[in-house]
């Protein structure tokens, strides 16, 4: 059951209700979604049907719901209760919520502010409780269908298995409502991958919305190993909706280079670490030739882990990684790139949680 005190200990909100006591009519011509209430009855449920719309027309989705005591006792309103963790309610004028004598009615009027990059089906709803009574005694609810103001095309991108020394490309589109273009240039895409160039073109005039292209290159260097990246656009200071593109939607990019070195296996996973203490994990590595490794180097992108390959003449060998105990709480996400003497690199993803639990 719906926590009975989560609209009053919500301080920040996305959701806002506001209800003032009514008069006892009940005319569905203003508007108003009727809902009954009835003490000795399962609670109703009233839907209102906002229909389709784009947050860029409608920021906040509003109704007012017009609640009648149908009963033959009075009600008294506990709680209004929304379904979205993110909410409050709130009751106008003075936040006391009313006592309904049998006929009495009060208005409760919902604004649902969505996050600003929504699409799809929406449905928010509020919980009405009332004292002595377990049960809600009416669920209000507001379902609406978002269209989406931009939307990139495919979801993801697999560059495959690719040979170290070639290239591979890749095409994106994107279109937007040009509500959201501050010119008519393409809007900025950007990989955190440096081995991953992005160009773009436009493909369609100036007009309610507008396509663009986007060819998104794998380059002929990049590092040995797994490709893992999101695309996304690049921070702006906000268009004049006050929306910035890089909250939109991200594509994920994967693939695989293979060449004259390989991790076995191709990511490294520390797991749960307890802050204060070292830990140290081995990964398997292999090249082609033994001599690889003769003057191989050894860089980690994060200052909390360090790499050093174990002594031996074999292909095969171990690289030893250590995380630091200075590392922070939290979630480390890094890398470790060895630099072999071909001029490839071979590139390890490393990832830990640090705990400070004992």
């Amino acid at each position: 059951m719906p926590d009975k005190n989560l609209a009053r200990k919500t301080a920040a909100c996305v959701l806002a209700l506001m209800a003032t006591v009514a008069g006892a009519t009940m005319a569905q011509s203003d508007g108003l979604t009727p809902v009954s209430l009835r003490a000795s009855a399962p609670g109703s449920t009233a839907r209102y049907d906002f229909g389709e719309t784009s947050l860029l027309d409608e920021p906040q989705i509003v109704h007012t719901f017009r609640l009648r005591n149908d009963g033959t006792t009075p009600l008294t309103l506990e709680s209004l209760v929304p379904s979205c963790h993110c909410t409050t309610a709130l009751v106008e004028p003075d936040g006391a919520l009313p006592t309904l004598a049998p006929g009495q009615a009060a208005s409760v009027r919902v604004s649902i502010v969505a996050e600003p990059y929504l699409t799809g089906t929406l449905l928010k709803s509020v919980a009405v409780y009332a004292k002595g009574i377990a049960d809600p005694v009416a669920t209000l609810e507001i379902h609406a269908v978002l269209r989406p103001s931009v939307v990139l095309a495919p979801e993801a991108l697999d560059f495959g298995t690719v040979a170290a020394g070639q290239s591979r490309s890749l095409t994106l589109t994107a279109h937007l409502d040009s509500r959201l273009l501050s010119g008519g240039t393409p809007p900025k895409i950007i990989a955190s991958d440096p081995d991953i160039r992005i160009d773009a073109s436009a493909d369609s005039a100036a007009g309610p919305s507008r396509a663009f292209t986007y060819h998104v290159t794998l380059e002929r260097d990049a590092a040995l190993g797994p490709v893992r990246d999101l695309l996304r656009f690049a921070p702006t200071a906000g268009d004049a909706s006050g929306l910035s593109l890089a909250d939109g939607p991200a594509v994920s990019v994967t693939g695989q280079v293979v060449g004259a070195a390989s991790a076995e296996p191709t990511a490294l996973a520390f797991g749960v670490v307890t802050r204060g203490r070292a830990a140290v994990r081995p990964l398997h590595l292999e090249a082609r030739d033994a001599g690889l490794w003769d003057t191989a180097r050894i860089a980690a992108d994060s200052p909390w882990l360090t790499a050093r390959l174990v002594p031996s003449r074999s292909a095969r060998r171990t690289l030893e990684v250590t995380l630091s105990p200075a590392a922070p709480a939290g979630s480390v996400q890094s890398q470790i790139v060895v630099a072999l003497a071909n001029g490839q690199r071979l590139r390890v993803p490393v990832t830990a949680y640090v705990s400070t639990a004992p």
